[in-house]
């Protein structure tokens, strides 16, 4: 038998367990996206709270304008829209940064898919 011969099962056995190998990494990568999606999905849960209560404090904002339009401006009044008016930036600036970690996410899980897709193209060509 010819040194070629010899070697071309062995290259072979070697490219198939590099393409398995591969392959298992790309399943947890999956996984990965999977559990990130998951994360993702909760952070949009919290945003959209986040949204609910921003209208709430307006709401309440609204009533005690109007309540100091008809009665005028009481030291207690004041605070309370002083109040509300933190608890409002609070709440925005919670949805602000929900946000952008949302969209930051989508788009490195995006990169991500697309990469496990390119990868897995060559490990199947190796396999085969």
């Amino acid at each position: 038998m010819t040194r070629k011969t010899l070697l071309a099962p062995q290259v072979k056995r070697l490219l198939s367990g590099v393409s398995d190998q591969g392959n298992q990494h790309l399943t947890e990568v999956e996984t990965d996206l999977v559990q990130t999606t998951f994360l993702l999905s909760e952070a949009i849960e919290k945003l959209g709270a986040s949204f609910v209560a921003i209208h709430e404090a307006v709401c309440k904002q609204q009533e005690t304008v109007e309540m100091l339009m008809k009665s005028g401006v009481t030291p207690e009044n004041a605070e309370k829209l002083e109040a509300l008016r933190g608890e409002i930036g609070k709440h925005v600036n919670a949805a602000v940064t929900g946000l952008q970690f949302q969209d930051m996410t989508s788009q490195l899980i995006g990169r991500t898919v697309r990469r496990v897709t390119g990868l897995r193209e060559v490990l199947n060509v190796l396999g085969s």
